[in-house]
């Protein structure tokens, strides 16, 4: 591991509670669940957008899960919120 972290919307799962917390990288991807994991990277980012980036989904931790995966449900977040906001 190189110190990365995974900011995570997800239902209680691996007895974490339900919500949107950061995960250390190999807790995350290497939980005993996972069968395979793609990386992308956006091209052309400079280390203050990456830093932005990073900030903008980490104000996310501790949001309510959204189990309903609609995006116009306020109640909470479910992953692609997550991402979609923190790339807007």
């Amino acid at each position: 591991s190189v110190g990365w972290h995974v900011v995570h919307a997800a239902p209680a799962e691996h007895g974490r509670a339900s919500g949107v917390s950061r995960l250390p990288w190999n807790d995350y991807a290497f939980a005993e669940d996972v069968e395979a994991i793609a990386v992308f990277r956006v091209a052309g980012l400079g280390e203050a957008e990456r830093t932005r980036l990073a900030a903008a989904a980490a104000a996310f931790v501790g949001r309510r899960f959204n189990s309903s995966f609609e995006l116009d449900d306020q109640a909470g977040v479910y992953c692609t919120q997550v991402a979609l906001a923190s790339c807007a």
